[in-house]
């Protein structure tokens, strides 16, 4: 009966919301639901400015002495790039906004949102250029002209944001599924049996529309010695809203054109032949790929990290997802890699096109969270404390000489 049931809901879910974007709105739904459903209250601690957040974070005045001592963190750190290999020398917004780290072969580059050039990557794969949008949403009144950038861009739209992308590859894209794009957690989060149970009926029920490019994990529980799947949902490519292919030879679309958003093919436009063309493409070196997506950013809002429209009130995305950073990314996987019985995507059966990990400065992860992001900085920070301690050995061996 417990079958049948499920049976039903497959069908009515898949006949219902027919569009992939409502679908994955659905999907955010319900993981928002099954979170809510497990996850405890937190009390404040005496004497502390504000309230712990899941995974040690700490909701802290932006004014305050920790806001400015993190400020000054970021601005050491190693930076995104244009396309003539320079880092990005403007200032911080003095507003609520969205921050990020870059993958960029073994470099990693911190980036802010609505840059004046997009940012610059190259990896084994493709090379590319990346521009992220996000509305001041937290701050209203800075989404206005002259001080705003692309104020006139959102203007009269819904979208509370859109991600840019531009990629050229070194090689044909190879792997079982396509290419695909998608979102990672940071770590597992546990989930009970009924919960999961309706993650498996609203999954089912999106394969229905979509199709089995559609891929969504909870995730694998942490195991020692054993590679883990992240918590994962990704969408096809044709789940872009913009496509633009520039042949060989010829100027692909500046990402800042002010008329960017007339260019190519739109999904709103005409889904079906959006789909159609975007399905069958066969990327190749030489050309450059531009999409653009914003899908369901009225339901998102990043900036002040929570989920609108979607219930009565708003939803703090850490209640589902844990602690920021959030990765963005896109990737197909290795032929072969899976098996009927093992479909995880994970991170050793990839071949990863664009990475970079996000979130707020309403929310943002500890200092030390921030610096796993760039290894490069900690094998360098490590070398730097291997060195100091071998001096102090070292002088005080000569100390200890000199006293004989």
């Amino acid at each position: 009966m417990f079958g049948d049931i499920s049976e039903i809901a497959k069908r009515l879910i898949a006949h219902i919301f027919s569009d992939v974007c409502l679908l994955l709105l659905l999907l955010l739904g319900i993981a928002i639901l099954a979170h809510l459903w497990r996850k405890p209250k937190v009390q404040p601690k005496a004497g502390q400015p504000g309230i712990e957040k899941p995974g040690g974070l700490q909701s802290v005045n932006p004014a305050g002495c920790a806001s400015t001592c993190q400020d000054a963190f970021l601005r050491e750190l190693p930076r995104c790039v244009n396309a003539k290999g320079e880092p990005w020398s403007h200032e911080l917004p003095d507003y609520a906004s969205i921050h990020s780290v870059m993958h960029s072969g073994e470099h990693r580059g911190f980036g802010v949102a609505d840059p004046p050039e997009a940012y610059f990557w190259e990896n084994e794969h493709c090379s590319g250029k990346f521009l992220p949008l996000f509305r001041p949403t937290a701050d209203p009144s800075k989404d206005k002209p002259g001080v705003y950038p692309y104020h006139d861009h959102f203007k009269g739209r819904k979208r509370l944001w859109e991600l840019r992308m531009q990629f050229n590859f070194k090689k044909a894209p190879e792997g079982d599924g396509g290419v695909r794009f998608g979102v990672q957690l940071p770590e597992y989060v546990p989930l009970g049996t009924w919960p999961k149970h309706c993650m498996n009926v609203v999954v089912a029920a999106l394969r229905r529309v979509v199709g089995q490019d559609l891929y969504y994990s909870l995730g694998d529980p942490p195991k020692s010695g054993q590679e883990c799947e992240r918590p994962t949902g990704t969408i096809p490519l044709w789940a872009f809203d913009q496509f633009i292919a520039t042949p060989e030879g010829e100027d692909p679309p500046d990402l800042h054109d002010p008329h960017f958003a007339s260019f190519g093919i739109l999904r709103a436009d005409n889904r079906s032949r959006f789909v159609e063309e975007v399905s069958q493409l066969q990327m190749q070196p030489g050309c450059t790929y531009t999409f653009s997506f914003w899908g369901f950013s009225q339901f998102v809002d990043c900036v002040r990290w929570n989920v609108v429209k979607v219930f009565p009130v708003h939803i703090d995305f850490n209640t589902f997802c844990k602690r920021p950073p959030i990765t963005v990314s896109c990737y197909s996987l290795k032929k072969g890699s899976t098996t009927e019985k093992d479909q995880r995507h994970l991170e050793s059966r990839k071949h990863v096109y664009f990475r970079c990990e996000y979130w707020s400065t309403k929310k943002p992860p500890s200092q030390q969270q921030i610096e796993n992001l760039f290894p490069t900085l900690q094998l360098e920070e490590h070398q730097s404390n291997s060195v100091q301690k071998k001096r102090s050995w070292t002088n005080f061996l000569e100390c200890c000489s000199a006293r004989q």
